[in-house]
């Protein structure tokens, strides 16, 4: 049972949506008419790229924070 609350979701899940909002940003980006609607849509991608990284960074961090304790631990 988790302590954190409900509405919370986890960096795994925070992930899973960023990945799904930038396939949906890519679908509307081909299907982008406009220059002005196109200009928007890449910023608003570039910034979702951006945001997955950082999330995907922080989970590397937390694999590689889990490995250490666990090797303490195991000392």
């Amino acid at each position: 049972m988790s302590n954190r609350p409900a509405t919370t979701p986890s960096l795994g899940q925070a992930v899973l949506s960023y990945e799904i909002h930038i396939a949906e940003l890519k679908a509307e980006l081909a299907n982008a008419i406009h220059r002005s609607e196109r200009r928007q849509i890449e910023a608003d991608l570039r910034a979702a790229e951006a945001v997955l990284a950082g999330l995907c960074e922080t989970a590397a961090d937390f694999r590689g924070a889990r490995a250490e304790l666990a090797a303490l631990l195991a000392a």
